[in-house]
């Protein structure tokens, strides 16, 4: 779970949910009000594994498994991803250039 880098406060699944869908740069603390940031290596981490999860499908399609199961275990592992990103998200106290 996101741990805040001025005050130490780990966040809670619920919390980290609704700050990420908010869909602003800056995630705001609410152990101390300040502004947090998803660091470089999280939203690199984030993004490959978003990548492998659509590549997942690819073998899917090539050996003609329906459709219906292709797009019912895509919102199953969709769903499972969403679940799991708290998890994977690191904060920092500055924002980071990507490269």
């Amino acid at each position: 779970m996101p741990t805040c880098k001025h005050c130490g406060h780990q966040w809670g699944w619920k919390e980290t949910i609704v700050q990420l869908f908010a869909f602003k740069r800056k995630l705001k603390c609410n152990g101390c009000q300040t502004k947090q940031y998803i660091s470089v290596k999280s939203r690199n981490r984030l993004s490959i594994v978003g990548i492998l999860i659509s590549l997942i499908f690819v073998p899917f399609i090539s050996f003609g498994v329906p459709l219906r199961y292709i797009i019912t275990s895509e919102i199953l592992i969709y769903i499972f991803y969403i679940g799991c990103i708290p998890f994977l998200i690191k904060l920092s106290n500055q924002e980071e250039v990507l490269w």
